[in-house]
């Protein structure tokens, strides 16, 4: 009955499917990821000038403590969820509406408390629509179609992040028009997916009673029953510590490293973003079809964690802001391959189809487990004055990144 279930719902008649999931993860990411990269490094210079690092660093924190709770839960429940619109969408629609008071706090923060606050109520609720959103690949798309399907939806955090710099760009310093801005764009986006698509759904003879037991369990997947899914997981957590590195101190690094003013920093953050999306999206795009047709997933993620790890670097090295973006370049054409393939693989070692939810969210944690050991590194970071350590933050995410890639070697079940 299962297998029925899962034929059914990749039937021809979800037409929608790939437009309406792509514009749904972009609206979340648009509105999401500007926060840690841009808007929440704002926030914190302007309420502790003289101590920034650690007030992104404890607000980052927090908000990666409740994700790494938050996505596992939501799995559970939504694997367990029956109800007319089906078992994603209830949770993927409430979770965006909760993300937009969280928005309104965050743009009316003054103190270190409320950023903090406000950051954790958006990981809490937009945890809840990713829980939703992870779980459609495995639910509706076929093995044989999963390197498309997922370098799609791969590239777009990059294309989301562009878009949602590019509204703080032009709105800042005006914190609520751009919560505004991008909460309406989200909104839409998800509204879109919530009427066009189809979702999975449970029989009344399929629904278990959920106890407190498997709520337990949403934290955990047994790594020696599924070893290539403990595998995948490591690796991304890994690969996640430098992608992250990069990300959340990039406005510092331009600021600080660069020489670049408050002024130019936003335009030259956008540029950043635009060669890095540019060079990802087509990246993910090739990587991924290619990937689908050798049917070969292990050496495109391996490669590609190479190529990141070699970036970092040459980050340290950087004295222009040319030098960088040429960095940046070659570091988003193997991130690009990296997600897009990464993504197909991890779907191909889940341990259970059925409770793709669930299992997605014990991955989820790999992303989210980096930005919570980065904010505790946040003392280590950081000279005695408050500059930021910038050579041994790369340093240290150039060597995690090649751990994660060579780690990938161990997987057996995928070739």
């Amino acid at each position: 009955m299962d297998e029925l279930m899962c034929i059914s719902a990749r039937k021809e008649g979800n037409r929608y499917l790939g437009v309406t999931l792509t514009v749904a993860f972009v609206g979340v990411w648009l509105a999401m990821l500007p926060y840690p990269m841009m808007i929440l490094p704002m926030l914190a210079e302007r309420i502790a000038p003289a101590d920034k690092a650690t007030v992104l660093a404890r607000a980052l924190g927090i908000g990666s403590f409740i994700g790494l709770i938050a996505q596992p839960i939501f799995g559970v429940l939504s694997d367990h969820t029956r109800s007319r619109w089906g078992m994603r969408k209830p949770w993927i629609l409430g979770g965006m509406l909760g993300g937009l008071g969280a928005m309104a706090i965050l743009a009316t923060a003054r103190t270190p408390a409320q950023l903090a606050l406000g950051w954790g109520l958006m990981a809490l609720t937009f945890n809840s629509t990713l829980s939703g959103l992870n779980a459609v690949l495995p639910d509706q798309v076929r093995s044989a179609r999963l390197g498309l399907y997922s370098s799609i939806v791969g590239f777009t955090p990059p294309i989301g992040i562009l878009l949602g710099v590019g509204i703080a760009r032009q709105l800042a310093p005006d914190l609520v028009s751009i919560a505004l801005m991008q909460g309406a764009i989200a909104l839409a986006a998800i509204a879109c997916f919530v009427v066009l698509a189809d979702d999975r759904r449970l029989d009344e003879s399929q629904v278990q009673p959920l106890r407190w037991r498997q709520l337990a369990s949403s934290f955990w997947t047994n790594p020696v029953r599924h070893p290539d899914f403990a595998i995948a997981w490591l690796s991304r957590a890994l690969v996640l510590f430098g992608v992250s590195s990069l990300q959340y101190y990039l406005l510092f690094y331009l600021r600080d490293r660069i020489g670049l003013s408050a002024k130019e920093t936003p335009h030259a953050m956008f540029m950043c973003l635009l060669v890095a999306t540019t060079a990802m999206t087509a990246s993910a795009l090739v990587f991924g079809r290619l990937s689908d047709r050798l049917r070969r997933r292990k050496v495109f993620v391996i490669g590609a964690g190479i190529g990141m790890a070699l970036g970092f670097p040459a980050l340290v090295y950087c004295a222009t802001f040319s030098q960088m973006l040429v960095v940046i370049a070659w570091m988003g054409v193997a991130q690009g391959a990296y997600l897009a393939v990464d993504l197909a693989l991890v779907t191909e070692v889940l341990p259970d189809r059925n409770a793709a939810a669930k299992d997605m969210g014990v991955f989820h944690l790999a992303n989210v487990i980096p930005q919570l050991a980065l904010s505790l590194c946040a003392t280590w970071l950081t000279t005695p004055a408050g500059a930021i350590r910038f050579d041994a933050l790369f340093i240290a995410a150039g060597c995690a990144t090649l751990l994660g890639a060579v780690v990938i070697t161990a997987i057996r079940s995928v070739r």
